[in-house]
């Protein structure tokens, strides 16, 4: 009766843990403008795309029309150096009506001190955020860790809109739109869309691993193919993974027996991106197994047991780790590994009964460790 009561365990646990997610696919992500006009700007649009892969936002480029400042972004409104919160939330509000977005970054340069200031402005609630990162000298290197700044500014105010958070103060707008901007220099500006891998929330994976599950089977556990598929939205995986370990011996001077191992699971994963090549995943899967057994006896004194499936039920929180593979970022190709433990509801125990006297062979574990390595391949849409 065991084995029965965790097959339905298992069953009723992949239920509930695939029904808590679905409301995660329901909404849409977050548009965000991003302003540009100069290589600073570009710059910072490049690294947006990694520092923003983990949040549900939708970036589009949209360059900017005017002459700024030494070159750089300037604010719209009638000059870069205007830093006028109404002009600067009036500027954003017409980019903003332009492209459907909810939210605008755009930057201005500085020259005392040397450096720049970052704008994001939140449409819905008329609120500017605005933030001063200076430039530590001349050098390349200096500019890159400005721009890394400024990239993490954005990068927080934007987790900060999504999860529903206000940004910045208030700011009341004016309504008439400065002469130097026309409405049509807005409607007429080129928006570039960054990378489908960059800006997709939504997508697909798939992963081969080879597995080994420490069960007490043998020395070396259950060792064998793991194939998984699921659906991606935001931060969040639901994957269904099935594996299957070839049959070990056992054997000792009674009886020969094999014995596979079979599982499928449903899982509910978060991931967490540690840089743009490193990231890590936990979840939470039930689903069930199945052990197959058939027997042969040496000693003539005994009958063996008819071959038989033994199932149960299963239950399995697990770690992930996964490294993009050097130069195929734009395949969404990844070395991953796991470390899970299987709770194995009903593992089988395995035995002769002699004489009406049951005699242990093996017991297996109910908590079973379990590694995996293999490759991982990930593809988004829009």
């Amino acid at each position: 009766m065991a084995p029965c009561r965790g097959w339905g365990l298992g069953i009723l646990l992949a239920a509930l843990t695939t029904s808590v997610p679905l409301q995660l696919w329901a909404s849409d992500p977050l548009l965000v403008i991003v302003q540009t006009h100069s290589e600073v700007g570009d710059q910072l649009w490049e690294r947006l795309g990694g520092h923003t892969s983990d949040i549900d936002v939708v970036l589009v480029q949209m360059p900017a029309s005017g002459d700024g400042d030494r070159g750089e972004p300037n604010a719209g409104g009638a000059n870069a150096g205007d830093s006028d919160a109404g002009s600067q939330m009036a500027h954003a509000r017409r980019l903003a009506d332009a492209g459907g977005a909810r939210a605008v970054v755009w930057l201005r340069a500085t020259e005392e001190p040397v450096g720049m200031v970052v704008y994001i402005a939140d449409i819905a609630s008329e609120r500017l955020f605005t933030r001063q990162i200076r430039r530590h000298g001349p050098s390349a290197a200096a500019g890159s860790a400005m721009i890394e700044a400024a990239a993490l500014v954005v990068r927080s105010a934007l987790r900060a809109l999504v999860a529903g958070a206000p940004i910045g103060v208030e700011v009341d707008a004016p309504v008439v739109v400065p002469e130097s901007v026309p409405p049509t220099a807005v409607a007429n500006q080129s928006v570039v869309v960054a990378p489908r891998d960059a800006v997709s929330r939504r997508g697909m994976h798939v992963a081969l691993q080879w597995a080994g599950v420490f069960d007490r089977s043998t020395g070396r556990g259950h060792r064998g193919w793991s194939v998984r598929g699921g659906l991606d939205r935001r931060a969040w995986s639901l994957a269904m993974s099935m594996t299957a370990s070839p049959a070990v011996i056992l054997r000792d001077e009674r009886s020969r027996i094999r014995l596979a191992r079979y599982s499928g699971l449903v899982s509910v994963e978060r991931r967490w991106r540690l840089t743009p090549w490193m990231a890590v995943t936990a979840g939470m899967g039930g689903g069930a197994f199945v052990y197959t057994r058939s027997t042969t006896v040496r000693d003539g004194a005994l009958m063996a047991a008819p071959a038989a499936r033994l199932p149960g039920g299963l239950l399995r929180p697990l770690v992930r780790g996964r490294l993009r593979v050097p130069g195929c970022r734009c395949l969404g190709l990844a070395l991953e590994w796991s470390l899970s433990v299987d709770a194995a509801i009903g593992a089988p125990t395995l035995g002769y009964e002699i004489d009406g006297v049951f005699l242990l062979r093996k017991r297996l574990r109910l908590w079973q460790p379990r590694m995996a390595f293999g490759l991982y391949w990930r593809w988004p849409w829009r």
